[in-house]
């Protein structure tokens, strides 16, 4: 999962001045059972609200940077799982403000 990835990153050397980059997890927006998804994603929901945790704990173990994605846009009513247009933007914008915070931090 995450942690893998992170590990994997944390590993290299081709960062700035030969060191593995900086890592920022980004936990995703809890789905919703709705729309015409809701069948397939059945059980879902609940289990996306765990992620929060899963995440946190693995951003504090690898000693990188989290942001909850959750705590800016949600999913769409539509069909639970995709964001509507402005709520794409809304994610890039968030992540590209928090990646110049961690650029200007380092």
């Amino acid at each position: 999962g995450a942690a893998t990835l992170v590990k994997a990153v944390k590993r290299v050397e081709y960062g700035r001045d030969g060191v593995a980059p900086r890592v920022c997890l980004v936990c995703p927006t809890p789905i919703k059972e709705a729309g015409c998804l809701a069948p397939i994603f059945l059980g879902g929901e609940a289990k996306s609200h765990q992620l929060w945790d899963s995440f946190q704990q693995a951003s504090e173990s690898l000693e990188c940077e989290l942001i909850n994605i959750g705590d800016y846009v949600q999913v769409s009513p539509i069909d639970g799982v995709h964001f509507e247009a402005k709520s794409q933007r809304t994610i890039g914008e968030v992540l590209a403000s928090k990646l110049e915070e961690c650029d200007r931090a380092s």
